[in-house]
């Protein structure tokens, strides 16, 4: 699942990977950790989370986009 900020956002996800440069980084969604990374490098607005299936990455983007709930996640990810 590819993602882009907007400038706004990518300055400031820039700015706070800088400062956070060793440290472990979270991404979640609903509660539900999708990406767990240590920062080498300040990050910009763009990039990729590898998802277990292309189901998943759906149904990620469905409840991103509004289309669904995070109950839809259940099944994609496990507790």
């Amino acid at each position: 699942m590819q993602f882009e900020l907007d400038a706004l956002s990518s300055t400031a996800f820039s700015n706070l990977t800088a400062g956070i440069v060793g440290e472990t980084l979270t991404i979640s969604l609903c509660n539900r950790p999708l990406l767990e990374v240590i920062v080498r490098e300040r990050l910009d607005g763009r990039g990729i989370l590898n998802l277990p299936t292309i189901e998943a990455a759906i149904a990620v983007t469905h409840v991103v986009e509004g289309k669904a709930d995070c109950a839809s996640l259940a099944e994609h990810f496990d507790e």
